[in-house]
């Protein structure tokens, strides 16, 4: 698109302290050379080498070199050479047996380029002092990449996960994301019809505006007031113009789909796009068909499939009639809805092991003196148990709520939920549809997901989809992203042989671990790699508010979001 000729191109990314190795394939196909990464500097950084080989798998043939800087982009060039700051030796990248040192003259976020000659002259005066001696270069990625690759088959080679552990902010706006993976969706699939074509210059017109909503600043960074924490206050403060004007920078960002569906014209993509969209309706299920059904007792689907479910509304029983196997029972629940709370006291918990040079904006100043708000995973009953009439598959709703009705009127909680699930002979497995009806607008710390716990009886193993790579979640590099993912089509729980369960997902796209010692929560600490034995739940995240940066602070912002569709399936393979 830019016509730029790269002899040794390099990612770089800055701010975002970093992503799955899935990457790697793509960026090798492009002919990427190199990935350099700068971390905010609240932000712990990946215990990673710098330089180092990152490969998808150690028996594949090449990798690609990569180099994290920790505490910066770097920092801002230091003002002289007595504190040279972004322009420390410890910031610049150096490997044994290279003559060459790559060091980075950038300014940090938002701050600009250098105002004046003598600024840059003075990068030079602080480097001399850095590095005696030194010829003093100014060069750019490709001619260090160059020769870095000269020493490449000395440099350490690893194939750990990284992640990134801001991804759990993307849950904030569940609309925003299920309409951007629908988008992908109808992309995909017009590709492999043939329909779509990338140098159609509608494509590429579009893909210029798509390519905006998976970066992480979803709205303006306006630190409101920290007062006005309940509902009652905040919906008198959204009526004022600092509060509107934060909602009207969510609602700008969410309308780059809008950007990126009229850059399309007349090309076939933007019917099959808006066709998706209408599958992404939440509308309360017509039960007319359906007659009250029983919890506790076993349902035995003409797929051979037996259900049970449990008076939360989850499965206590899934017997899987291809592997014959039992999958779920009364403390190893499948589908089991989740709604909590927080208090400030998480938050100050994440800052000890997450915070680096400083915070990052994980926090809800005053919640606790003006709210008063619990740590709390409320409890959520099965309102009512409906299976289909005369039908020749198993078709059931569940309608449940959180039982407590303060998660309704001091915190967020929806109305209420339905969970249809379906199977029949034709696709042995379950299908299933989360509704989220009338969420209720907080400004409280809180999140919503949807948990599996499967029985692990099979010494099985857990992957994560990922752009189309299986990633071992129990391979994550000390400060990566241990417990929060980001998940493409979903969860695997599968033997040596390949045989198991999986757990997919079409609308959302985060996915929180929990173990024996941890509890599923969209908080990414701790950072320390766990083992395989000990996760016990899959929790995909439909909706949370942690993040007091960028992302959206409280949801719905627009009244129709209040209702919310999510679909998932169970698949035995």
């Amino acid at each position: 698109m830019f016509e730029i000729t790269r002899t040794h191109a390099t990612m770089s990314q800055r701010d975002v302290p970093g992503m799955t190795k899935a990457l790697l394939p793509v960026l090798q196909a492009r002919g990427v050379k190199a990935i350099s990464v700068g971390v905010n500097p609240g932000t712990a950084p990946p215990d990673v080498p710098s330089p180092f080989v990152w490969k998808l798998k150690a028996s594949d043939p090449d990798g690609i070199m990569a180099f994290w800087v920790k505490g910066g982009y770097p920092l801002n060039p230091g003002p002289y050479p007595a504190q040279p700051i972004g322009l420390a030796k410890d910031k610049c990248i150096s490997a044994p047996g290279l003559s060459e040192v790559l060091c980075f003259a950038f300014r940090t976020d938002n701050t600009g380029p250098p105002v004046t000659v003598e600024e840059v002259l003075g990068y030079y005066e602080i480097l001399r002092a850095e590095y005696p001696g030194a010829e003093l270069v100014a060069s750019t990625f490709d001619n260090f990449v160059k020769v870095l690759e000269t020493v490449k088959p000395s440099l350490p080679v690893q194939t750990f996960e990284v992640g990134d552990t801001w991804i759990q902010g993307i849950t904030s706006d569940p609309k925003k994301c299920a309409m951007y993976r629908a988008f992908v969706r109808a992309w995909e699939s017009c590709a492999e019809l043939g329909v779509c074509d990338d140098t159609d210059q509608r494509i590429q017109d579009m893909l210029r505006f798509l390519i905006k909503l998976p970066e992480h600043t979803w709205g303006a960074h306006n630190f409101l007031d920290n007062g006005n924490w309940t509902n009652q206050e905040l919906a008198i403060a959204r009526q004022s113009e600092t509060y509107k004007s934060t909602e009207n920078t969510w609602k700008e960002q969410r309308q780059f789909l809008d950007f990126a569906l009229n850059a399309l014209k007349d090309h076939p993509l933007s019917r099959m796009v808006q066709d998706e969209y209408k599958d992404l309706q939440a509308s309360v299920p017509d039960l007319s068909d359906y007659a009250q059904a029983s919890v506790g007792v076993n349902y035995v689907c003409p797929s051979g499939v037996i259900v049970q479910f449990n008076s939360n509304g989850s499965l206590s029983r899934l017997y899987d009639p291809v592997n014959k196997r039992e999958w779920a029972n009364a403390s190893s629940p499948l589908g089991q809805l989740r709604y909590d709370t927080y208090v400030e006291q998480d938050f100050i918990d994440m800052a000890k092991l997450y915070n680096y040079v400083a915070g990052v904006g994980y926090d809800k100043p005053n919640v606790t003196q003006y709210a008063h708000p619990e740590k709390r995973r409320w409890e959520i009953t099965a309102l009512s148990l409906y299976s289909q009439v005369n039908s020749t598959s198993c078709d059931f709703w569940v309608k449940a709520t959180t039982s407590d009705n303060q998660t309704r009127t001091k915190y967020g909680a929806p109305e209420v939920f339905y969970v249809r699930y379906v199977s029949d002979v034709s696709n042995p497995g379950l299908d299933i549809t989360l509704l989220m009806m009338g969420k209720v607008t907080t400004r409280l710390p809180e999140s919503i997901s949807f948990n599996f716990s499967p029985l692990n009886l099979y010494n099985s193993a857990w992957s994560i989809s990922k752009m189309n790579q299986s990633i071992d979640p129990c391979d994550v590099v000390l400060n990566g992203s241990q417990y929060v993912h980001g998940v493409e089509k979903g969860v695997s729980l599968l033997n040596e042989a390949g045989k198991g369960l999986q757990i997919l997902t079409t609308d959302v796209p985060v996915v929180n671990i929990g173990t024996t010692s941890h509890v599923d929560s969209p908080f990414p600490v701790p950072l320390q790699p766990f083992e395989c034995s000990t996760i016990t739940t899959m929790s995909f995240n439909l909706y949370n508010n942690i993040w007091n940066t960028n992302y959206i602070y409280w949801y719905p912002y627009i009244a129709e979001d209040a209702d919310f569709k999510a679909r998932f399936a169970i698949r035995f393979v």
